[in-house]
């Protein structure tokens, strides 16, 4: 999913693409790290199911906020 999540940044941003490939890869690698450290933590207390379950519905506010996102105006070319 980052090559997707840095394309819609660029896309966003077309004046700054670097900042923006930047920016949304170290949020979700950083995001990535810190939850990798709970779902392991919970996966030691309660086992591997629950803490696959509690990953996906992780992914539930994730759906909420793309659908909330503008559409990104068109570049013109030409």
């Amino acid at each position: 999913t980052i090559p997707v999540a840095v394309v819609a940044a660029q896309e966003f941003a077309p004046n700054n693409v670097s900042t923006a490939s930047a920016m949304m890869m170290g949020f979700s690698w950083g995001t990535a790290g810190v939850l990798f450290l709970a779902v392991g933590k919970l996966a030691d207390f309660t086992g591997p199911i629950p803490a696959m379950l509690f990953s996906i519905a992780m992914l539930i506010p994730s759906v909420w906020l793309v659908l909330k996102l503008p559409e990104p105006p068109r570049a013109r070319i030409g």
